[in-house]
């Protein structure tokens, strides 16, 4: 046995799993960050994500069931998507037409175009919600590094 070496960690112990599923999974982290331990390329690695924003002025008297639309319908269907990494909802309070906002963040645009079709950059609309939209904006961002 290596001198140091607490002999429970080295005869197979639970312990020692542990040990090894943790010292694998911060490998793993790094790995994600840096790339691959031994890389020639020290840049940290970045994943590119694309936010979604998605903006839909209801009709007056739209708002609840609009709401009770993306919360039960729009944002579990969204989420169920491959690639889909996040989604927040808002409703604005402070506007003259109720309006809402669907933030969504995609691993890539392939995973967007999966989701959305070849026309990803046009909102997806259902049509049980349509009657209720004045109008919708749909709009794509990548992001960026802020250190």
């Amino acid at each position: 046995m290596e001198p140091g070496v607490n002999s429970s960690l080295a005869t197979g112990h639970p312990e020692a799993q542990r040990s090894q599923d943790l010292e694998a999974l911060l490998l793993a982290q790094v790995d994600a960050v840096r790339g691959p331990i031994g890389s020639l390329d020290p840049r940290p690695r970045r994943e590119v994500v694309v936010v979604r924003i998605f903006r839909a002025r209801v009709h007056p008297g739209k708002e609840d069931e609009f709401e009770r639309f993306v919360i039960e319908t729009g944002v579990p269907m969204v989420k169920a998507q491959e690639g889909c990494t996040h989604v927040t909802v808002g409703k604005s309070r402070w506007s003259e037409q109720p309006e809402f906002v669907v933030v969504a963040h995609w691993r890539s645009v392939d995973a967007l175009q999966a989701f959305a079709e070849p026309d990803w950059q046009n909102a997806v609309i259902a049509p049980e919600e349509e009657h209720m939209l004045a109008q919708v904006f749909c709009d794509h961002y990548e992001t960026i590094d802020t250190g």
